[in-house]
């Protein structure tokens, strides 16, 4: 689909933000107990006019090189907080959560702009949950647990999202830092699966953080009903994936 001539620019970028061209989608999370919808987690997608539908593998990396992502993430934040507000004057109260770069976590600005977002929407910081990804650790760890705490501080739920490879301090995955933790990828959770006998690795061990101190644990990209039914021995409290 995409030949040695593609090529995607600074301009590209403008046109996706000023056209119309990034929009999103929303993936729904279950609890695994009783298959209730817990919320929805939002997904951009670019329809660029030359090369179609790109999955965000392709453009995400490219947003970041040329220092956009922080334009990226509140494009996101935006366009959900517009969902919700749409999806609560329909008497729908979905809580929904965003995926944040490793680079948002040094933007001091960004709390600020979420925390006007909301209010000028008239939305609850509660039904909304920040995914910082597990590397923000290893890249910016001091700045990531203070991101975390002013986050948290203006009412924004906070979730630990990540494969479980990147070592993150035991005493920062807590209540007080984190609302739940978010294990991804399916070949991620089938490898879990095919070793729960076998303590399960470092996957088993972010789980078991989870369950010991009392934090929902979501297991996400599940793609078939296999790999589904056997999260809750696993530990895992919810899911979300191609198959639900």
């Amino acid at each position: 689909m995409y030949s040695s001539s593609f090529r995607l620019t600074n301009r590209d970028i403008d046109l996706a933000f000023e056209a119309g061209h990034l929009f999103l989608i929303f993936q729904p999370r279950i609890e695994l107990a009783t298959g209730r919808v817990l919320g929805a987690e939002a997904y951009v997608r670019w329809n660029h006019p030359d090369y179609g539908l790109m999955p965000p593998g392709l453009f995400l990396a490219f947003f970041e090189r040329r220092g956009r992502s922080g334009d990226l993430t509140r494009f996101v934040a935006s366009a959900a907080a517009d969902a919700m507000a749409e999806w609560q004057a329909r008497g729908q109260d979905w809580p929904v959560s965003i995926n944040l770069s490793a680079g948002d976590i040094t933007d001091a600005a960004l709390p600020g702009v979420l925390n006007a977002l909301f209010d000028e929407r008239g939305l609850e910081p509660c039904r909304f949950t920040l995914e910082v990804p597990e590397g923000a650790f290893a890249r910016h760890g001091e700045a990531a647990v203070l991101a975390i705490g002013e986050f948290r501080r203006l009412g924004f739920r906070t979730a630990l999202d990540g494969g479980g490879a990147v070592i993150v301090p035991a005493q920062f995955v807590t209540p007080e830092h984190f609302d739940e933790i978010k294990i991804s990828g399916s070949a991620i959770i089938q490898f879990a699966r095919r070793l729960q006998h076998a303590g399960l690795g470092f996957i088993g061990k972010r789980v078991a953080q989870a369950a010991g101190q009392g934090l929902a644990a979501t297991a996400v990209g599940v793609e078939d009903e296999t790999t589904l039914l056997a999260l809750a021995p696993l530990g895992f409290t919810a899911a979300q994936g191609a198959h639900i």
